[in-house]
């Protein structure tokens, strides 16, 4: 048994040495009626040792309804036999888009002092185990496998960045890699005419970094942060040419969700230093 300090030390800091549940093995030997019984014994007696008059008609049934909570409410997902189910089914139509399920109940409690713990969670997946990023890359690809078709190139190379970049809906922090002059691409026009180029590109310096053409585009991230509305993730990602040759880059994405979608706003990208 540790004595009071350690435990009071124990509880302020939230120490825990697993994240899993400590249970017993003969933890679900009983049935749900018997706990809900010894609990209201047990905490009938707590009331008591409060000085609480359990003749009172608002006191006189706590201790059961406080029982039937532990059991089948506060703690109903301790037995395993009630962790929630999922189903799936198949993606027949190849979507790929990211799909999100916002504000899912969590119901927990504080294992220090047996309090709720009650919030909301938004999860956000991929069909077929598909990330938001290559989205980004395959829209590359496709711009410069539409080099050769001028009006379609132009056409998607709008599209994507409509979908992908979120220029209608606040600032975007666009830093290119192969940029000069004008480093920054705060606008969809500065962005396309970094991507695609073209007689009316709003920036002269560009050459159209998307119709270089690539063949292939794939991302490593070394790590992301996730929030409830943003995801933020830096890595490198990789470029293959007509060659097959790969052409590695750092970059930094930043991602907001806007009805449900996430669309970047910040994309910062550039070669890796190199020691001469």
């Amino acid at each position: 048994m540790e004595d009071k300090e350690q435990i009071q030390i124990i509880g302020d800091n939230h120490f825990s040495k697993s994240i899993k549940t400590p249970l017993r093995a003969d933890a679900f030997d009983k049935s749900d009626d018997e706990k809900i019984k010894n609990i209201q014994h047990h905490f009938k007696i707590i009331m008591e040792e409060m000085g609480l008059d359990l003749s009172d008609d608002s006191l006189s049934g706590t201790p059961y309804r406080v029982a039937k909570m532990y059991v089948k409410e506060l703690f109903y997902g301790l037995n395993p036999a009630n962790k929630p189910k999922l189903s799936t089914f198949e993606n027949k139509y190849g979507y790929k888009k990211m799909l999100i399920e916002q504000n899912i109940n969590i119901d927990s409690a504080c294992e220090h002092h047996f309090l709720p713990i009650i919030g909301h969670a938004n999860v956000a997946y991929i069909p077929k185990d598909r990330v938001a990023q290559n989205n980004w890359g395959e829209g590359v690809v496709k711009i410069g496998a539409l080099r050769d078709t001028r009006v379609e190139c132009e056409k998607f190379a709008n599209e994507f960045l409509k979908e992908m970049y979120s220029f209608d809906d606040g600032p975007v922090l666009f830093k290119p890699t192969k940029c000069e002059i004008e480093q920054f691409r705060p606008t969809h026009l500065e962005a396309l005419s970094y991507f695609i180029a073209g007689e009316d590109r709003a920036c002269k310096e560009d050459k159209g970094f998307a119709i270089n053409p690539w063949t292939k585009v794939r991302f490593e991230n070394t790590n992301l942060i996730l929030e409830n509305n943003r995801a933020i993730s830096m890595g490198n990602y990789f470029f293959t040419d007509l060659n097959g040759n790969e052409a590695k880059v750092e970059y930094t994405f930043g991602y907001k969700l806007i009805n449900g979608i996430l669309k970047i706003d910040v994309n910062h990208s550039s070669f890796p230093y190199s020691i001469v």
